[in-house]
């Protein structure tokens, strides 16, 4: 299921347009941007129904701050967005770290990250 959803909202943020289509891991060298999860809060109820929490991390670079800074924005706004139609699984996305400049490569590209907390139901056997 975590393969899905994370394909899912690849294909979420694929469909913006960006100057990079996003990549799994931490971004690569170079303008890119990369996307990965984290462990987060597990939960599960008695009628075996999973509700777990998982941290996504999208990191991105480039050598123009601006350009990097408004690719984050629009993955924010893709990702979080009222009414936005989720892969199957997920229940929502919020913002749990916003976008924060981290450092600047030794390249000339700078990175920005946020970390979304991305809501799953699971139903039970």
């Amino acid at each position: 299921m975590l393969v899905e959803a994370l394909q899912g909202i690849f294909d979420m943020v694929k469909a913006l347009g960006l100057y990079a289509a996003p990549e799994v891991g931490a971004a690569p060298p170079g303008n890119s941007i990369g996307m990965y999860f984290l462990p987060g809060t597990p939960g599960e109820y008695h009628d075996r129904t999973r509700h777990d929490n998982y941290l996504l991390t999208v990191n991105v670079k480039h050598v123009d701050q601006k350009t990097a800074i408004d690719a984050g924005e629009k993955i924010l706004a893709r990702l979080t967005a009222r009414g936005t139609a989720y892969p199957p699984g997920i229940n929502s996305i919020r913002v749990s770290t916003p976008l924060s400049y981290v450092d600047r490569e030794e390249q000339g590209a700078y990175i920005f990250t946020a970390v979304y907390e991305v809501f799953t139901t699971t139903k039970g056997r």
